[in-house]
């Protein structure tokens, strides 16, 4: 498309180039999130977040630890914040390992990946029509030729 005043006022069209900076969408039932007074989220529990973290803010659980501690919790602050660690235990699985970060064409093309929780009553069309579907199999090993 040409670089023109008119594509200012298209509302579905995307710009930029890599590296992109990305965020993983969960998209979750209406209801699942728990809801708090007022919109005021409560702080990260000390000891999820010893838990999570385990040694560094780089040594993370994985999606399906998450996912196992998140089944067995009824504790509505526990069930928030594990939600918000299983997106970013399934972004983290989206970024190139430390080894990959420079070498690979994943790598050169993304710059950060980060996550989003939202259910699906408050996700807008307009969010949906912003959203970009890649095809993450092509960015993993053993990549194609």
């Amino acid at each position: 498309m040409p670089d023109t005043n008119v594509t200012a006022h298209l509302a579905n069209y995307r710009q930029g180039d890599p590296p992109l900076e990305l965020t993983v969408q969960l998209v979750v039932k209406a209801g699942v999130l728990p809801t708090f007074a007022n919109d005021d989220l409560p702080d990260l529990p000390p000891e999820l977040d010893g838990w999570f973290f385990q040694t560094s803010e780089t040594t993370w659980r994985t999606p399906g630890e998450v996912a196992d501690r998140l089944d067995g919790s009824s504790d509505p602050t526990q069930r928030y914040w594990l939600w918000q660690l299983l997106g970013q235990a399934c972004a983290v699985k989206c970024r190139p390992r430390d080894t990959e970060r420079e070498d690979t064409v994943a790598a050169r093309a993304v710059k950060s990946v980060a996550a989003e929780v939202v259910a699906e009553d408050e996700y807008t069309y307009d969010q949906v029509r912003r959203t970009m579907q890649l095809d993450l199999d092509y960015l993993s090993p053993p990549l194609p030729e």
